[in-house]
C-alpha cells in the first residue's frame, strides 16, 4: 500500500552500511518509523530529504507493519538551525519530545503544524527560545492526554492573584492564600500574573496565536521552569537533549 503524507523527520539514524531508519512526524499517521534504502549515500535521491529536521512530502510503502520511504521531497529544511547551536539543541529536544509523546497511527494535522511552527521560529530567530520551548511543550502535552487545569485555584476558585503556584504533579493551580493555609507544604512553581497568563495561553490559545505572546526575561524563566517541571512530572522521564540544550544555553550567557 502506498501512502503520501506531509511530515518532518524527527530523527535519522544510520542502519547498516548505507540505509537509514527515520522517525517521522507525519500528518496522516502521526509518529512512524520508516526505512530509507541507500539514503546514507550522499548521491541517493533521498539523502538530504531524510536528514533530521527535513520537512516535506513523503511517499511511503506500507507492508507487513513496516514503512519504507519510496520518495521524499524536502520542502522546508530549516537549514538555519545549523548556524545556531542553541536553536539546534532546542530543536533536537523538541523532536525527541514529539517522538515520545505525539500520537501514532492517527491523523496528526495539528501536531505537525505545532512542530513546524516551533522549528520555523527557532530557525528564523524571531521568538525567544524559552517562549518557543514552553509553548510547544505545554500544547503538545495538552493534546496528548496531559492537559492541566489552569482555570482557577483548586481550593478556593480564585482566578488570579499576585502569585499562584502551579503544581506539576497534579497539573493544577493553588493561590498564595491557600498555599499559606496549607502550612507551606505546597510543592510547585511560583508564577506571577504575567507568567500565569502566558501559561494559560500555551494551553488554551488558538494554534495560530500560540507563539504570539511576550514576557520579560524573569517571567519567561519562571514559565520555562514550570513547563519543564510539568513535562518531567507527567512523563516521569528525563530527556538527554534537554540537558544538552541547557548546558549549551548556559555557555551562551555573558559572564
Amino acid at each position: 500500500m502506498n501512502i503520501t503524507t506531509e511530515g518532518i523527520v524527527l530523527k535519522s539514524t544510520r542502519l547498516g552500511g548505507t540505509d537509514r531508519v527515520c522517525t517521522i512526524m507525519t500528518e496522516a499517521h502521526g509518529v512512524i518509523r520508516a526505512f530509507a534504502k541507500g539514503a546514507q549515500n550522499p548521491k541517493n535521491k533521498n539523502a538530504s530529504s531524510t536528514a533530521q529536521f527535513s520537512s516535506g512530502q513523503f511517499t511511503l510503502y506500507y507492508s507487513h507493519d513496516k514503512y519504507t520511504i519510496d520518495e521524499a521531497s524536502c520542502g522546508q529544511p530549516f537549514f538555519a538551525l545549523r548556524s545556531d547551536i542553541c536553536a539546534l539543541a532546542l530543536a533536537q529536544y523538541l523532536c525527541e519530545l514529539f517522538a515520545e509523546v505525539a500520537r501514532t497511527e492517527e491523523n496528526a494535522h495539528d501536531e505537525l503544524r505545532l512542530l513546524r511552527g516551533a522549528l520555523h521560529y527557532l530557525s528564523a530567530g524571531t521568538r525567544p527560545h524559552l517562549l518557543v520551548k514552553s509553548a510547544a511543550e505545554m500544547r503538545l502535552l495538552a493534546w496528548e492526554g496531559y492537559a492541566p487545569d489552569l482555570l482557577m485555584c483548586r481550593e478556593c476558585g480564585c482566578f488570579e492573584c499576585d502569585t499562584m503556584y502551579f503544581i506539576p504533579s497534579a497539573g493544577q493551580l493553588i493561590c498564595s492564600d491557600c498555599a499559606a493555609h496549607s502550612g507551606g507544604h505546597v510543592t510547585g512553581a511560583a508564577l506571577g500574573k504575567g507568567a500565569l497568563m502566558a501559561l494559560r495561553h500555551t494551553v488554551y490559545s488558538e494554534l495560530d496565536k500560540l507563539f504570539s505572546f511576550s514576557l520579560p526575561d524573569s517571567s519567561l524563566l519562571s514559565l520555562s521552569a514550570a513547563c519543564e517541571q510539568y513535562v518531567k512530572a507527567q512523563l516521569d522521564r528525563e530527556f538527554s537533549t534537554l540537558g544538552f540544550y541547557k548546558a549549551v544555553a548556559m555557555q551562551e550567557i555573558p559572564q
